[in-house]
């Protein structure tokens, strides 16, 4: 298996395993990937997703999702992890995830592209972040509709909060780099 021990940096920290609808839900905000990794242990994929201290070991299942359990902040998830390889319209390798919450009503999209010693990793989730946009919306506006101080303070800046707290900061394409000599790192 050619991703055996091999694992990328991100050049830039990205979205977290937790889809962010949970992340509000549950009030349990992770610290964002890091760093991917992959092993190869008796016929089975697993990748290593880094997020802070932390690294999750999820088993990716090919025919069928393998289910495992992750740690996010000390709460444990059950999740289960869909993998399919395929290719783009360049040609390039590519890994298709989709890392569902069994517990929950939403699941992390992952698509990593191969190039030479690069990946771009694209993320996704649903619910995306325009249900969570709009959510958010109504909330804001019934908070902004009841609470007089609120209202004087935040004017019409409620829109504003959302969009910053949602859409500019749920960016969803990532580079990385292969790091050299990961396996002995491993």
């Amino acid at each position: 298996m050619w991703l055996n021990g091999r694992s990328y940096e991100l050049e830039d920290k990205c979205q977290g395993v937790f889809p962010l609808l949970l992340q509000l839900t549950h009030n349990n905000f992770t610290e964002g990937i890091s760093e991917i990794g992959f092993s190869y242990e008796n016929h089975t994929l697993f990748i290593k997703l880094k997020e802070g201290d932390e690294v999750h070991k999820i088993k990716v299942g090919f025919h069928k999702p393998a289910y495992s359990t992750i740690n996010l902040n000390g709460e444990p998830y059950n999740v289960a992890l869909k993998g399919e390889y395929t290719e783009n319209e360049e040609h390039e390798n590519v890994l298709k995830l989709i890392l569902s919450f069994t517990e929950e009503a939403a699941s992390r999209i992952i698509k990593i592209h191969f190039k030479a010693n690069e990946i771009l990793l694209e993320l996704d989730e649903t619910p995306g972040k325009d249900f969570i946009s709009i959510g958010l919306k109504l909330s804001m506006s019934q908070i902004m509709n009841s609470h007089f101080i609120v209202k004087s303070t935040l004017g019409s800046g409620a829109d504003t909060i959302v969009n910053e707290a949602v859409m500019r900061k749920n960016k969803s394409v990532y580079k990385g780099r292969l790091i050299e000599n990961a396996e002995e790192n491993q």
